[in-house]
């Protein structure tokens, strides 16, 4: 049995032991027919089929995914306590057990459950995880699955009538969307009451109706004011009104259904039918489907990796291609403008270099030697019998050629000198006599001078 999405609509079907009914939400009539319905066996299938064509025919759709909601006895739901455990798990183990806890079941059963959030008085245990949960034949979910195919369409999903009812109720009673409420089915045989709480389905009870009017009361009051609860009656106009009635003399105050939905709601197999594609939590689910289910997810799952794949080399691609676009555009606007460029550059050159020139100066001008406060010290120093007859400077020497009575002190006083590291004598000194003058000796020194400025 496969599950899948409707892509070409969906069809909704009610089925009880003795009529089908048939809605969709783009059809605003209802199909229903007769049939004797055998819990799947003994011509089942042929009258399934028919019926499916029929309600598809109706419903002008083409290949239409199904959505059956079975009624009461075709389904039994309640709540039960269980341990805890987990979903496949607890189907499992009710289907294995499906006897002990389901009044109705005969042969192999196909149960779904879930766990509900709301505490329920029939189940005598608060320690215990509440499931409400439901129970059909595996003969009559192969049938319906057989039935749906024979008639060129899917069967997307099997659920209990009250889980259609419960999405019904949302419908027509917007306010149910929040809290807790309760809504009331009635038929001529049974009264289902539904424990709804934020729109989901909590709890299934069970009562023959108008005369079990106060204890409904009771449960949807929780024991306090009957004003307060929110509480909705659905079924024949008879049986419906009847119930009202009842209901209304505890001081419960029931809601009507919204105008468009009230002949709707007058048709418990229709309105089950009309919302059977929008009941969540509680469905049915056979092994193969679980399978089914988890393939398809895997199928999904790889679909979706190689998607992403492809989307992520795609978009390298398409960044690749608008960075070289990017490239191109700037390559072509630097060709465009490098004449430009190039003229301007060579109309540069020479104010850079002499910018660099002058620098040099400058940083010439300012590393340079002051000579003239050497000049001066070496004024300051001489001896005044000394004359200098030549200066010569060479990096941070200095050269004197000079004559003076005596070179000795001469050597001494610009040794003296502030700045001068040494002095040596360049060439010997020579002594010259002139006839009637002093005589004079003639000297040739140089003075290493210390580093930085002056």
């Amino acid at each position: 049995m496969s599950y899948l999405s409707s892509n070409a609509g969906v069809l909704g079907v009610a089925l009880t032991p003795v009529s089908v009914t048939a809605a969709s939400a783009g059809t605003p009539t209802v199909w229903q027919r007769d049939l004797a319905l055998q819990g799947g066996a003994n011509g089942s299938l042929d009258l399934l089929t028919a019926a499916f064509v029929d309600a598809t025919r109706a419903a002008a759709l083409v290949g239409p995914s199904i959505v059956v909601a079975l009624l009461p006895p075709l389904a039994e739901t309640r709540a039960i306590a269980l341990p805890p455990l987990a979903a496949d798990d607890r189907n499992r183990f009710l289907a294995r057990n499906a006897a002990r806890y389901f009044v109705g079941a005969r042969g192999p059963q196909v149960v779904g459950s879930v766990v509900t959030v709301a505490p329920h008085a029939e189940v005598g245990t608060d320690s215990a995880t509440i499931v409400l949960t439901s129970s059909t034949t595996q003969l009559l979910m192969q049938t319906l699955d057989a039935a749906a195919s024979a008639a060129g369409g899917t069967l997307q999903a099997v659920v209990p009538a009250e889980s259609a009812w419960a999405a019904a109720a949302v419908a027509l009673w917007p306010v149910f969307a929040r809290g807790t409420a309760y809504a009331v089915i009635t038929r001529a045989d049974r009264t289902d009451l539904l424990t709804m709480v934020n729109g989901a389905l909590q709890g299934v009870r069970r009562f023959r109706g108008p005369a079990d009017a106060p204890q409904i009361a009771a449960i949807a009051s929780g024991g306090g004011d009957h004003g307060s609860a929110r509480v909705a009656v659905a079924g024949p106009s008879d049986a419906a009104h009847a119930m009202i009635g009842a209901l209304t003399a505890t001081g419960l105050r029931v809601l009507a259904p919204e105008p468009k939905w009230a002949a709707l709601a007058a048709q418990p197999d229709a309105l089950a039918a009309r919302f059977a594609a929008d009941a969540e939590g509680l469905t049915f689910r056979t092994d193969a489907s679980i399978v089914n289910q988890r393939a398809a997810a895997r199928r999904t799952a790889w679909w979706a990796f190689a998607a992403g794949s492809v989307a992520l080399i795609v978009a390298g691609f398409v960044h690749y291609a608008g960075v070289r676009r990017e490239l191109a555009q700037v390559q072509a606007g630097r060709a465009a403008i490098r004449q430009a460029v190039d003229a301007t550059m060579a109309g540069r050159a020479p104010v850079d270099a002499a910018y660099r020139q002058v620098a040099a100066l400058a940083s010439a001008a300012r590393d340079a030697r002051r000579w003239s406060a050497v000049f001066a010290a070496l004024a300051a120093n001489l001896p005044l019998d000394a004359s200098l007859t030549a200066v010569r400077v060479r990096g941070d020497s200095l050269f004197i050629d000079g004559v003076a009575e005596q070179a000795a002190p001469v050597f001494d006083a610009i040794a003296r000198m502030p700045g001068v590291i040494s002095v040596r004598a360049t060439a010997p000194v020579r002594r010259d006599a002139i006839e009637g003058e002093a005589p004079l000796e003639h000297f040739s020194l140089g003075a290493q001078l210390s580093g930085g400025k002056r």
